[in-house]
């Protein structure tokens, strides 16, 4: 049973996490800020733009293997 409330508090935090960059949710940042025009400057959360800058991160690191801008390919 401690098992199981491990694996459901760290799916709640997963959950709440992921709701700024959730592009099935038209509510979430990244859709909202999608719908917007591009080229001019926004602000941000600081929750994506800490996730932006991880992505770069590990861009980098991966040599340009892991790209956030890619779609799935299977």
């Amino acid at each position: 049973s401690q098992a199981a409330f491990a694996i459901n508090a760290l799916l709640e935090v997963l959950d709440e996490r992921s709701k700024p960059i959730n592009n099935y949710d038209p509510k979430s940042e990244v859709s909202r800020l999608a719908t917007e025009e591009p080229g001019k400057p926004r602000e941000i959360s600081r929750e994506l733009a800490d996730l932006l800058f991880e992505a770069k991160r590990w861009h980098e690191l991966s040599q340009g293997a892991f790209d956030v801008t890619a779609g799935s390919t299977i």
